[in-house]
């Protein structure tokens, strides 16, 4: 599956519609520079490897595993922040984070 236009912008704005993918997450809290998060990025990382690995001898087992971090924040905590005063304006510790890989689709939810 070729999700190129998917993963990068154009000048713009537009509508990219893509198949029902499935993907294997972590979730976490804190700061995304803390060595807690890299580790969780590595064993993501790894763990998509080994999947692949074992069960997906595709060609496009072969493309880079691309790890998609979302971001967001408790606003009862925070308070509304306009995303250009962002990292001004909320505690880093205060995020919550999402790490998630795309899996091919020839892997199974029964094999993950």
């Amino acid at each position: 599956m070729n999700l190129q236009n998917y993963y990068k912008a154009k000048q713009e704005p537009e509508v990219v519609v893509i198949p029902k993918t499935t993907y294997i997450s972590v979730l976490g809290e804190g700061s995304p520079g803390t060595s807690i998060f890299y580790k969780k990025k590595k064993m993501m990382i790894q763990f998509s490897e080994k999947l692949q690995e074992v069960y997906d001898r595709t060609e496009e087992a072969l493309e880079d595993h691309i790890v998609e971090i979302f971001y967001w924040y408790n606003e009862a905590e925070t308070g509304f922040v306009d995303i250009g005063n962002f990292y001004t304006s909320v505690d880093l510790d205060l995020l919550n984070y999402r790490i998630a890989i795309r899996i091919p689709e020839t892997i199974t939810k029964e094999q993950i």
